[in-house]
């Protein structure tokens, strides 16, 4: 009777190890197979006071009736050179106001771009590596930041299907960080 006591013991641990094993088993399982899905953080909004200029007597202002919107830049550092871009696709035209430093040679140090797209299709053309993605508020304007790495970002805002991009390019001599704050807080929309 003693071992028939103690067979029934071994025979209900091994069950109990059993169930626990296959639990275990079909836990892992079940993790192995569930798909990962990687999560685009979420933009936040930030707003931004504008940068105090020092002196506003030497701005100039770049005014585009076609595409309705203004800013303002140092003219006694930069010059503004407009013209079209085609994007290869006619329905996709480009317009493009250069910034330039000066005195100037062939490359351009900054552009705002009107792209005939939406922002979300922009975004996916540029097919950039993106660090960072932030929504911020200049006077009123909720421009999508895009930061390429620690130093270069683009600004991007959609407005009546189209895509307005201002940016710098990352080399030296390229325009200064209160260059392109001016514009960028100073650029709004006619319409």
């Amino acid at each position: 009777m003693n071992q028939k006591g103690f067979a029934n013991i071994i025979l209900v641990v091994v069950i109990l190890v059993l169930i626990l094993l296959g639990a275990v088993g079909y836990f892992v399982l079940m993790k192995k197979l569930t798909p990962v899905t990687q999560q685009t953080p979420t933009p936040t909004k930030t707003h931004v006071s504008p940068t105090p200029t020092s002196q506003t007597t030497d701005l100039k202002t770049y005014t585009n009736i076609q595409y309705g919107f203004e800013f303002q830049y140092p003219f006694k550092d930069l010059s503004v050179a407009e013209g079209y871009v085609s994007s290869g696709d006619p329905e996709k035209l480009v317009y493009v106001v250069n910034i330039f430093t000066i005195p100037h040679g062939q490359d351009r140090n900054g552009l705002v771009g009107v792209v005939n797209s939406s922002l979300e299709q922009t975004l996916q053309a540029l097919n950039r590596p993106t660090v960072e993605k932030q929504i911020l508020d200049y006077n009123g304007i909720y421009w999508t930041r895009i930061s390429r790495d620690s130093v270069v970002s683009d600004y991007l805002v959609e407005r009546n299907g189209q895509t307005f991009w201002l940016g710098v390019d990352p080399y030296p001599g390229a325009l200064t960080k209160s260059g392109f704050e001016t514009i960028l807080n100073t650029f709004k929309f006619l319409k």
